[in-house]
C-alpha cells in the first residue's frame, strides 16, 4: 500500500472531523449572542470574524465530505484555497478573541471562554493538516510521475487509483 493509500483518507477525515467541530462551536458562539433580545458581541469586527470562520468551517466540511468525487487537480485547488482560508480566518480571529488561554482556567468545560480558545485551537490543527495534505497530494503527483505515468494523468485518476 503506498503513502497515498493510506495518508489522503486519514488526512480528509481529520480535517473534516476537526471542520466539524468547528462548525458546532461557531454556531454555538453564534446563537449564544444573537438569541434573545439585543446584540451581545463584543464588536463588530468579532462579528464578522465569527461568520466568515463559520463559512469557512463549512466550506472544509464539504470539501472533506466531497473529495471521494473528486480529481487531484481540484483536490489540490481546493486544499490552496482551503489553507488561505483558515490561516487568514484565524489569523483574523486570534486578533479579536477576547480570550487567552490563561484567562479560561477558573471557568466551566463549556464556558465562551474555553469554546473561543478551542475554536482559535481548531483554526491552527486545520492550517496545519491542510499543509500537510498539499503536501501528500504533491508527493502523489510525483510517485505518479515515478511509476511511469505522466502529470497529465494523474490528476483524472484520482486520489485513490
Amino acid at each position: 500500500m503506498t503513502t497515498g493509500a493510506w495518508s489522503h483518507p486519514f488526512l480528509f477525515f481529520l480535517i473534516g472531523a476537526l471542520a466539524i467541530a468547528s462548525v458546532g462551536l461557531v454556531a454555538n458562539q453564534v446563537h449564544e449572542r444573537t438569541d434573545g433580545p439585543g446584540d451581545r458581541w463584543p464588536s463588530d469586527e468579532y462579528q464578522n470574524r465569527m461568520y466568515f470562520l463559520l463559512f469557512v468551517a463549512a466550506w472544509t466540511t464539504l470539501g472533506a465530505v466531497l473529495h471521494w468525487v473528486i480529481n487531484l487537480f481540484i483536490g489540490l485547488f481546493w486544499t490552496i484555497l482551503t489553507f488561505v482560508f483558515w490561516t487568514i480566518a484565524t489569523a483574523l480571529y486570534r486578533k479579536v478573541n477576547p480570550f487567552d488561554p490563561s484567562d479560561c482556567d477558573d471557568t466551566g468545560i463549556a464556558s465562551t471562554c474555553r469554546q473561543s480558545v478551542a475554536i482559535e485551537a481548531i483554526g491552527w490543527t486545520e492550517v496545519a493538516l491542510t499543509a500537510l495534505l498539499f503536501l501528500a497530494i504533491l508527493f502523489h503527483f510525483h510517485s505518479h510521475r515515478r511509476a511511469g505515468r505522466d502529470y497529465r494523468n494523474a490528476g483524472y485518476d484520482g486520489f485513490y487509483a
